[in-house]
């Protein structure tokens, strides 16, 4: 009898953990965190390059003093500045600076790389249709209920 053959997951976990050491290597080399990339991210999108720390912390789903260590940790690195908002100063806001941007568009650069480096064994084709399905398979799990354990 042959062994069953392995499910998505062995699959997944092994892209995970390659897209994991090439990001980390990478964003290491900028000395940057995946996280702080992401904010750099975050930040890069919005109107202005700036947000609140509620914003923020709201879209990260993170406490305000994981949020605000985060922004202290970055504005020593000079990728961002703070700033009191003009209409109440207890609302702090932060955005990027040059340095910011130009750090972000690098490591937006080196994501672009490894992503083509990961997808060069499928067609174009092949690649709109994967990132189809994997966006499916994301909005389902939000969709999906916790207590299914066949997920």
């Amino acid at each position: 009898m042959n062994p069953p053959r392995p499910g998505l997951g062995p699959y997944i976990k092994r892209i995970n953990d390659w897209l994991d050491a090439h990001a980390n290597r990478n964003l290491r080399a900028m000395n940057l965190t995946r996280t702080q990339c992401h904010l750099l991210m975050a930040l890069y999108h919005r109107d202005g390059h700036s947000a609140s720390l509620k914003e923020l912390e709201s879209e990260f789903h993170v406490s305000q003093p994981t949020i605000a260590g985060l922004a202290v940790r970055m504005e020593a690195k000079q990728l961002v500045e703070s700033h009191a908002d003009p209409r109440d100063r207890r609302i702090k806001h932060i955005r990027l600076t040059e340095e910011g941007l130009s750090t972000c568009l690098s490591a937006h650069q080196s994501i672009v790389a490894t992503e083509t480096h990961l997808a060069a064994a499928l067609t174009p084709q092949e690649q709109l249709q994967l990132k189809d399905m994997l966006r499916r398979v994301c909005d389902s799990l939000h969709e999906a209920p916790d207590s299914n354990p066949e997920i």
